[in-house]
This record gives structure tokens, C-alpha cells and sequence, in this order.
């Protein structure tokens, strides 16, 4: 045998069973990679507890050396049995058997130990000699179990296959490397794992059931070349990656799991996927973490190198199972105007102005001047706002649609009448023909009428025939519009079901293409708003994909047999809607087979600004009815309007609709501007402005106290109508993740080293293969400026340019530390999503205002000067403080606090 002098195997033992399985996998592996191997045995002197050096104090009991060195020959002569010709060195250092194993692999190709496999809570908590060295030795780790006999283990060939664990990230496609290379040193397969839970509703998401398989095949691509003998599988299993793993390892030659290294107290407290997986694993465990390198960084991903050691075969190179540190191409110097190290300036532009922002740019020209109606369309709009107000102050009555749990099918028709049930429709099909911005502005108005006037017009108008006035041919158009726009009919919005409500794809309703190229649709919807009227576009599963249908009242097996009994809005037609064989001709079928989740996904991103703006009109009503009751109630003599925490409640409702109804309103002058994404945005607003809404009319109930409490009030029945708002058209958490994760795939897509990921879905398939060393970013970016804005407003456009290249860069850093496990990271997200929806805020402000000043004057516009800068300066704080929480927060133990909930089925804590 030649001996490799270069690469030594460490071994630590303690002459426990498992210490000795761990000395024959060592001599075993060393003998086939043709290496040294170096037992180690470590202890501290027990009488004293603290560790002494021998040849200076001298142990308290010269028998325990004695018996160490014994154990340590024992153990090199087990190891000779099973390969004669080894290179064996005996080591005895003075200190904890962990530190002792740590300190030995930065030398190391790899560390072997044993360990019992401690589950539980008490494992966790106190760790063990192989958790520890697995969370912080700098080379791979094998963890061993008890082997069957106390005998050695003969040299023969390992048996099984290889498990890898895969989840995209670089450590690992580290594991991968590991894997492979030992498949191929003792003949074996691999088999890849990636367990996958959806979490987070498959919201946008086209390839979502799809990505696991491509992950998968991305992962093991490189090393199907560079090991073409080894035999692969490829299993995407649903299911907790711990359970899924460990599973796996039943009969497994080797299960391999990358680790990041979770040191420390919280990290063994808590644990992690590699270290669950050490404690609860049948068999043999490898976890393979990034090399430490000599400038304190870490391996990079194996991605993108240049230099890299030739893909020889294993025998004909013994070292290659070390821990993987390819040599990292050179980048080209930076070509941002910093001279920082840059990302590709080659990306594409970015397409919509939120995105944009995740990236570390601020293209003031998308948001500077502020968007404005036309004279023409101004007049238009001002109009049918009169018109609307005459007709509604005339003839509609919030507490009698209350009790008949309907808007009433005169309203419908007198609104029709005066072309406000068609607003945004083409002239020639009897609309208005207005621009987004100008169909906001009116629905603004029915939201601070009623809320249920305003979910009735919204649900027709905003979603209901939205999908054929966007997705429909001429010729439904023609057949359609006119009785819509006209308010002879009403539509309604299907897609909703039992199983299925932000997780669009789980909806079960099934269209049967037939021969003539019509559908038979069977299933079932729920909560479907006008549900009981006319028509109704219904999404369903079809052959091709998903399919978007015009069901029509009176087609035979359609029915609405159930209405439902809600807490608010009780003047909305909501249903339950069943198709038994529903024959729907092809000529009601909208857009092309299959493209049913697109009509819906873009009809709700665009439908969801009017709810937006609906609920600044709703606002405004809150906050004169709190002003009249404040400045007429006196208490302790005199009006509750002097007191300071009234003023505290007003100032913020004033403020903060001023803020929102900029950024509604930038939003709705975006789409106008024919900008091509806005879904983020569209987001944005609706997460914002149903969440601020619902404080408003908490305080307004506070300020008004007793006389809101009552059934009839106008505040109760506020409080009743607007608790829905975050929930339906999207859920606000939802929304929160897929504005996170939506920017961190722009983030992702644009920075060079992770191009080549190719996120096609932020919800389903965030992942990068690049490790967060240091918690530094390699790129640093001076964001624009928004220099466009009117000098007043300087000191706030400089700190929302700086918030913009800080929300960049913790992006990044998050993208880099959590890897593919940030779609899973909801925390982070919701962070990453509040600050970007708070600096969206700022900038839609300091834009309206500007425009304003630009317009009238600083002078003349001193109210929204001063309200402007109150809310930017909260807002900006609002920012710094969810940037600080990215860092500094107490995810861990709120995550170990709700399991514990759930785990023991509720609230069990005792008083003493």
C-alpha cells in the first residue's frame, strides 16, 4: 500500500462500544483511501476538573495516563487487524474530548466518532461528544453507531447505498460531492433526497410541484458526470426533512447531511436538520460543512469555479472525500459607479418599481411627478361621484340592507343607470372607459358609504367581470359587458373551495374537455360573493392544466343552494355554488386551456386595488364620525378632543391615511403607466391598507366608547365589515410571503454568483447555493436618490434612498444565510415584506407631496408638509426597527414556545 502523507483520518476514542465501531469504520475508510489515520483519546483529570499540563503539576493519578495510553494501543492494534499496513499515530492531549476532536480536523480529511445517538429533549440539551464535534470541526464528521459484535469489523466492502440529503443549498451540493465521491470509492449508489413541505399556500406558483424534481436533478447533474459508474435515485418524499431522512437511513451503507455548524447553546438547545438527523439516524452519518479556509472565509458553492481539481476518479485520487473547497473564479473588478464589488450590471431591468427596490435601485422616474387624472377624465370622474352620492344619500340605507342581508336590486339598477357598475368597461360595450386610477377614485367613494355596497361593486367590478373585460374575445365581450356594465346583471369570482384558498392549486373542481371543445364542470366553490346572481367566472382543473369558465345562472346542474350567515357585510350575497355536469359551450371559455391560474392570478392582482382605495373612503367616514363625537363630548369639563391620547388616536389615523393614500394611488398611476408588473405593489397595498384599516376603526371604537359597543352603532358595524378585509383576496400573510420572496427572487436572479439559479417561483422555489460568511456582503450598493423631490423634503428622500440599498443588502444576507430554507423563514419575511411595504410608503409620500409643493407652494400646502414628515419619519422608523429585528429577535424561542403549545394541546403551565 502507498501511503498519501498529506491526508490523515482522525479518530476519537474512549474505549465505549461505540468508540470501538468508530476505530473499524476509520482503519476501514484510511485503508481505501490509501491515508494515515490518528487516534485520538482526550480526558481532564477528574479530581480536579480542570486541565492540567502532566509534566509540569503532574497527575493526581499516574494510573489514569497509564490506562489512557493502554486504551489508545488497543485500539491502534484493532485497528491494524483490519488493514495490517496502516500508518497509525497515537495522540493524548490534555482537555475535553470535543475540543480535542475540533482542534485535530483543521488538519484532517476527515473525523470519526462515535456517539449513542441521544434523542430527546435532554440529548438536545446537553449535546454529546458527536454533536459537539459535528456542530464545529472545520472537515467532514462521521458519526458511528454500536457495531453488532465487540470483534473488529472485517475489511470488506461496504454494503447499502449513499443517502444524501438535498435542499439546493451549498452545503448541500457539498453533501452531494461527499456522497458521491465515497459511492464511488466503495462501489455503491446514491440515493438523493429532498424533503419538501408547502408551508406557505402555492400561491403564483406555476412550477411549483415540479421544482423538487428539478432540484433535485440540478443537485446531482455535475457529479452524474464526474461519476458515471455510480448508480443514481432521486427521491422527492413529502414530509419533515428530519423524519424523511432518517427514514432513509434505514440499511444505508452512509447518510450524508450538510450542516452550517449550529454552535453554541441555542444550537444544541434547539438543534438543527444535520444534528436530528446525527441523534436519530440507524446507521452511519456524515455531515459535511464548508472548510474553513485561511482568511476566515468559507468554501464556496462548486458553481461557477474555474480551477477546480480535475473530476479524476476516486481510487486514482484518495484525498477527494476531504471536505470540497473548489478555487473560486476571479470576478471582474466592479462596474457599479461605488468601485465596490458589484453584482453583473447585465442583469435585465427590473419591470416593476417595488422589485426594483429589493435590488438596491430607485428609478424615480416610474414614481416622479406623482401620477394625475387628466382634465378630461378629472371632470369625468367628478361627475359620477356627484352622481353617486345624489342617488345613494337619496335612496340607500346601510341599516335596512343590514337587516334584508342585501344591497337591493334597486340600487343595483339605479347605479347601473348612472354608469357606475361599468366604470372602467370600453365605451362601446356601455362603460366609462376609465383608467385604473379613475375606477379607484369612485370605488373610494362606495367604501365610505357601507361596506357592503362597496364588496358587492367590487366583487362585480374589480374581480367578477374583470377576467373577461382583461381575458375574453371580442366576441364575449359583446355578449357580456353591456348587460354587466349596465347593472342587468351582476358577476361573481369562483375559485375558492373547502380545500383550497390561498393554495390555488389545491382546488379539486374538475372541466372535462369534450369533443366540440366544451367542459363538463363537477365540484364545488364556497364564499363566493354575488354567488346567487348571474354570472360567474369559475376556475377549475382541466386536462391541460387549469381552465377559466363563464358559468351563467340557469345552466342546467349549476345551483347557489346555500347562503352563508356572516359576521360583517352582511349585505353581500355570499355562497356556497355546486356543478353537477355542467355543460359549459366553448364559447364561454376564457383565454386558452390551461390558462386558467394565469386569468386568475392577474385579475386578482389588479381587482385588489379598488379594496385598497375603498378602504381610504371608509377611513375619511371613520375619522369625521370620531371628530364629531370628540369635539361635541365633554368630560371632566371640557371636549374629549383636548385631551392627549384622543389627539394620539387622531393624529395617527390622519397621518397614516395620508401615507396609504399616496401609495394606493401611486400604485393604481403605475398600471395606467402601463408598467408590466405590478403584483408586488398590487400587494403592497392591500396588506397595508386592510391591516391600517382595521386599527382605525379600533381606535374610532375606543374614542367613541360606550355608544360604539351598541349593536346599531356605525362603529360596531364597522368593526363587523372590516375584520374580513385581511383575509379575503389574498390573506395577508400570504401576501407577506410572496412580497419577500417575490424581491428576494429579483435579489436572487441579478447578482452574477446566483444567476444561475433560475427562480421561477418566488413562493415555491426560493433557494440559492451560496453561503453567508461573516455576516458580510461582498456587494456593497449607493442606491439612487430621489433627486427629483422638492428640496423641503430632502432629509426624508436621503433616508429612504439609504433604507433602499439597507433593504438590499439584508436581502442578500438573508438569501445567503437561510438558503433554500427561506421560504420556510416566514419571520424574516414578514420583516423583509413590512419594511419594503414602509419605504414603498415614503416614497409615494414624498412624491405626492412634492408634486404639491411643486403645484401651490410650500406655504400654501403647510398641512401636508407637516403631515408628509410626521408620517415619513414614523414610517422610517418603523423601517430601522424591522432591519435591527433581522438580527436581533427571539425567533428561536417563539418557535420552541408554539411547539411546545401544540405539542402538549394547549395552555398547560401551573401556578405554583
Amino acid at each position: 500500500m502507498t501511503i498519501n502523507p498529506a491526508a490523515v483520518i482522525v479518530v476519537g476514542v474512549d474505549g465505549s462500544p461505540q468508540s470501538l465501531s468508530a476505530v473499524d469504520w476509520a482503519a476501514r475508510e484510511a485503508a481505501a483511501r490509501q491515508c494515515r489515520l490518528r487516534i485520538v483519546h482526550a480526558f481532564l483529570w477528574p479530581l480536579m476538573g480542570v486541565s492540567l499540563e502532566p509534566p509540569v503539576m503532574g497527575p493526581p493519578d499516574a494510573g489514569l495516563q497509564q490506562a489512557a495510553e493502554q486504551l489508545l494501543r488497543t485500539a491502534a492494534d484493532r485497528a491494524r487487524q483490519i488493514a495490517s499496513s496502516l500508518d497509525i499515530s497515537t495522540d493524548l492531549p490534555v482537555c475535553a474530548p470535543a475540543a480535542a476532536l475540533i482542534d485535530a480536523s483543521r488538519d484532517a480529511a476527515l473525523v470519526v466518532v462515535g456517539h449513542r445517538g441521544l434523542g430527546g429533549f435532554t440529548g438536545l440539551l446537553v449535546g454529546s461528544v458527536g454533536v459537539q464535534t459535528a456542530a464545529h470541526a472545520t472537515c467532514p464528521v462521521v458519526v458511528v453507531r454500536d457495531s453488532p459484535s465487540g470483534a473488529p469489523d472485517e475489511a470488506g466492502p461496504a454494503t447499502g447505498q449513499v443517502v444524501v440529503g438535498v435542499d439546493g443549498s451549498d452545503l448541500s451540493n457539498l453533501a452531494v460531492d461527499f456522497a458521491f465521491a465515497y459511492a464511488a470509492l466503495h462501489r455503491l449508489g446514491v440515493v438523493a433526497v429532498h424533503a419538501y413541505q408547502w408551508r406557505i399556500g402555492s400561491y403564483y406558483t406555476d412550477y411549483l410541484y415540479q421544482w423538487p424534481t428539478r432540484l433535485l436533478a440540478e443537485a446531482v447533474a455535475e457529479c452524474r458526470e464526474k461519476y458515471p459508474d455510480v448508480p443514481v435515485q432521486q427521491k422527492a418524499v413529502q414530509g419533515e426533512s428530519t423524519d424523511v431522512l432518517v427514514a432513509e437511513s434505514a440499511g444505508a451503507a452512509l447518510t450524508v447531511v450538510g450542516s452550517r455548524g449550529r454552535g453554541g447553546f441555542t444550537g444544541l438547545l434547539l438543534g438543527s436538520t444535520s444534528q436530528r438527523v446525527l441523534h436519530h439516524a440507524t446507521g452511519t452519518v456524515a455531515i459535511v460543512r464548508a472548510q474553513a479556509t485561511h482568511d476566515g472565509d468559507t468554501t464556496r458553492p462548486r458553481q461557477g469555479v474555474s480551477d477546480a481539481p480535475e473530476p479524476a476518479r476516486i481510487a486514482a485520487s484518495p484525498t477527494a472525500l476531504a471536505a470540497p473547497q473548489p478555487t473560486v473564479a476571479t470576478q471582474p473588478a466592479a462596474r457599479d459607479r461605488t468601485g465596490a464589488d458589484a453584482a453583473d450590471t447585465s442583469a435585465p431591468p427590473v419591470s416593476s418599481f417595488a422589485k426594483s427596490l429589493f435590488t438596491g435601485r430607485l428609478p424615480a422616474t416610474m414614481v416622479m411627478p406623482y401620477p394625475r387624472l387628466t382634465r378630461d377624465e378629472q371632470r369625468r370622474v367628478d361627475n359620477l361621484i356627484g352622481d353617486a352620492r345624489d342617488f345613494l344619500d337619496a335612496h340607500y340605507d346601510p341599516i335596512k340592507v343590514e337587516q334584508e342581508r342585501w344591497v337591493g336590486d334597486d340600487i343595483v339598477r339605479g347605479l347601473g343607470e348612472r354608469g357606475l357598475l361599468g366604470l372602467y368597461v370600453a365605451p362601446e360595450y356601455g362603460g366609462q372607459g376609465l383608467s385604473q386610477t379613475g375606477y379607484c377614485r369612485v370605488m373610494e367613494e362606495f367604501g365610505g358609504y357601507d361596506g357592503s355596497l362597496s364588496v358587492v361593486m367590487g366583487v362585480h367590478q374589480s374581480i367578477g367581470m374583470k377576467p373577461i373585460h382583461l381575458f375574453g374575445s371580442d366576441e364575449q365581450k359583446a355578449r357580456f359587458l353591456p348587460d354587466l356594465a349596465s347593472g342587468r346583471k351582476l358577476a361573481g369570482f369562483a375559485l375558492t373551495e373547502p380545500g383550497a384558498g390561498s393554495d390555488m392549486r389545491g382546488i379539486t373542481a374538475y372541466a372535462e374537455r369534450q369533443a366540440d371543445g366544451s367542459y363538463v364542470l363537477n365540484g364545488e366553490k364556497r364564499w363566493i360573493g354575488n354567488g346567487g346572481k348571474d354570472v360567474v367566472c369559475v376556475f377549475a382543473r382541466a386536462e391541460t392544466g387549469h381552465v377559466a369558465l363563464i358559468v351563467e345562472k340557469g345552466m342546467p346542474g349549476f345551483d347557489a343552494p346555500d347562503r352563508y350567515d356572516t359576521l360583517g357585510l352582511r349585505g353581500n350575497d355570499l355562497r356556497r355554488l355546486t356543478f353537477r355536469d355542467v355543460r359549459v359551450p366553448k364559447e364561454n371559455v376564457l383565454g386558452e386551456p390551461g390558462d386558467g391560474l394565469r386569468v386568475a392570478m392577474h385579475t386578482l392582482n389588479n381587482g385588489r386595488m379598488s379594496l385598497g382605495t375603498g378602504v381610504v373612503g371608509a377611513t375619511k367616514r371613520l375619522i369625521d364620525l370620531a371628530i364629531d363625537h370628540t369635539t361635541r363630548r365633554e368630560q371632566f369639563g371640557r371636549p374629549l378632543a383636548e385631551f392627549e391620547l384622543v389627539e394620539d388616536k387622531i393624529s395617527w389615523m390622519v397621518s397614516y391615511l395620508y401615507g396609504f393614500e399616496s401609495m394606493a394611488y401611486l400604485t393604481t398611476g403605475l398600471v395606467d403607466a402601463g408598467v408590466p408588473d405590478y403584483s408586488v405593489e398590487s400587494a403592497m397595498a392591500k396588506i397595508a391598507g386592510s391591516e391600517f384599516h382595521w386599527y382605525a376603526v379600533n381606535r374610532v371604537f375606543q374614542l367613541l366608547g360606550g355608544q360604539a359597543y351598541m349593536a346599531d352603532s356605525s362603529a360596531a358595524k364597522a368593526l363587523r365589515d372590516s375584520r374580513v378585509f385581511s383575509i379575503f383576496e389574498g390573506a395577508n400573510d400570504v401576501l407577506r410571503s410572496f412580497v419577500a420572496l417575490a424581491g428576494l427572487k429579483t435579489v436572487a436572479d441579478e447578482v452574477a454568483d446566483l444567476r444561475h439559479l433560475n427562480l421561477t417561483d418566488p413562493i415555491g422555489s426560493i433557494g440559492i447555493l451560496a453561503d453567508y460568511a461573516g455576516q458580510r456582503l461582498r456587494r456593497r450598493v449607493r442606491p439612487d436618490r430621489l433627486d427629483t423631490a422638492h428640496p423641503t423634503l430632502g432629509r426624508h428622500a436621503d433616508r429612504v434612498a439609504g433604507q433602499v440599498g439597507q433593504l438590499r443588502a439584508t436581502a442578500e444576507k438573508l438569501l445567503r444565510i437561510h438558503g433554500p430554507d427561506i421560504q420556510f423563514r416566514q419571520r424574516q419575511q414578514k420583516r423583509l415584506a413590512h419594511a419594503a411595504i414602509d419605504i414603498y410608503a415614503q416614497i409615494a409620500t414624498i412624491s405626492r407631496t412634492s408634486a404639491l409643493f411643486d403645484e401651490q407652494g410650500v406655504q400654501a400646502s403647510g398641512q401636508e408638509r407637516y403631515i408628509a414628515t410626521t408620517f415619513c419619519d414614523r414610517a422610517g422608523g418603523r423601517v430601522a426597527e424591522q432591519f435591527d429585528r433581522v438580527d436581533d429577535n427571539d425567533d428561536e424561542q417563539t418557535h420552541a414556545i408554539a411547539r411546545l403549545a401544540h405539542n402538549r394541546g394547549g395552555y398547560t403551565l401551573r401556578l405554583p
